[in-house]
């Protein structure tokens, strides 16, 4: 899986003007929480029972 995501995120930022990758996982989800982050994804809010990642096109290439 995370080569999976690796490659949709990749493709994603050769579209024309994306500039973050956002994902929204539940918090018992812990497979997301362990691929997410191989994937230099950032865990940026929680609310209930929900977590948001964002990937931004600096760290995919970094």
């Amino acid at each position: 899986m995370t080569e999976a995501l690796a490659g949709i995120s990749g493709w994603n930022f050769t579209q024309g003007g994306i500039k973050a990758v956002l994902a929204e996982t539940e918090k018992d989800c812990l497979a997301s929480h362990r691929t997410l982050p191989k994937n230099n994804f950032q865990a940026v809010q929680e609310q209930n029972n929900m977590i948001w990642w964002r990937l931004s096109k600096k760290a995919f290439k970094s």
